[in-house]
């Protein structure tokens, strides 16, 4: 059996790169767009509660000079992702109704973007974008002119590209797909994966290899220290208590992803088991079960 998985590979476009201004240009035009039709939905909803789904809002668009400026394929993708921003809300709000305990308040509909500085995904799919020789290639006339510019070692089916914005640069990345084969289900090889804070991962197994321990404290050191550094600078001016509240923490679900990415990319079996000597309420909550990666079977 082959199992299938999506991978990305990212290029970093800062403001000496020659697409700096072209990336800018169609991440402010997929703004627009998503800002357009969030208003035409937001309306609907408030004055008639009513939701438009993506295929209408599509034919109610598709003329429009705000969704020809970014192109057809680009355009429907960003009304995907609007589309999925407010199943997203539909999805909060109800489980809110049961259970409001969970939440700062009640969930809110999708917001504007910022009209002069936001900017939004752009997505071009695997029509717009191609790999050949190693390099991009755009068929997108726009972005010809960067062709054989993105050097790439992805080998597997190129699903679609897109441009992501971050403050002061943008993403670029490639989305593919590759093969993996079935994964060995070796019931008897198993490690188990604790991660916590003060040993930020504990790594034992039952076929006689050296247990891995990884220090946590320094991480937590520094993560304290810059908390208590934005503490001082946020004491400075008139924010609310809200506000103080909004601490950074350790990145434990992105280790828990890297974790599982891992072991998918070397064949194995992952599984999550809480810990039974463990509370139920922590960090890791969704919403009071402790997911903790606890066996791999190699």
């Amino acid at each position: 059996m082959i199992i299938k998985e999506n991978r990305v590979e990212r290029h970093v476009i800062n403001k000496n790169h020659p697409m700096f201004d072209m990336c800018n240009e169609y991440t402010k035009k997929s703004k627009n767009l998503y800002n357009f039709a969030n208003y035409i939905v937001r309306q609907e909803f408030i004055n008639n509660n009513k939701f438009i789904r993506y295929s209408d809002l599509w034919k109610m668009l598709k003329s429009e000079e705000v969704f020809k400026d970014i192109g057809s394929n680009s355009g429907q993708h960003t009304l995907k992702i609007l589309e999925r921003n407010w199943k997203s809300f539909f999805v909060a709000i109800k489980d809110w109704s049961k259970n409001p305990q969970k939440y700062l308040g009640k969930p809110k509909i999708p917001k504007y973007l910022d009209k002069d500085k936001g900017r939004f995904i752009c997505v071009f799919t695997n029509w717009q974008t191609q790999i050949k020789d190693g390099y991009l290639f755009f068929a997108f006339k726009p972005f010809k002119p960067f062709n054989n510019l993105i050097r790439t070692k992805i080998k597997g089916k190129h699903m679609q590209s897109r441009i992501n914005p971050r403050i002061g640069d943008y993403v670029f990345e490639i989305v593919y797909e590759v093969e993996l084969p079935e994964m060995n289900n070796n019931e008897n090889r198993v490690i188990g994966i604790d991660l916590g804070l003060n040993n930020l991962c504990t790594i034992q197994n039952n076929f006689s290899e050296k247990p891995i321990v990884i220090n946590g404290k320094p991480l937590k050191s520094i993560n304290q220290f810059y908390n208590k550094e934005k503490a001082k600078i946020q004491s400075k001016f008139a924010y609310t208590k809200f506000y103080f509240l909004l601490y950074h923490e350790i990145p434990v679900y992105l280790l828990q992803h890297i974790t599982h990415y891992s072991s998918i990319t070397i064949f194995t079996l992952l599984t999550f088991k809480c810990g039974k000597y463990l509370s139920n309420k922590s960090f890791l909550d969704f919403p009071l079960k402790l997911l903790v990666p606890s066996l791999i079977t190699v």
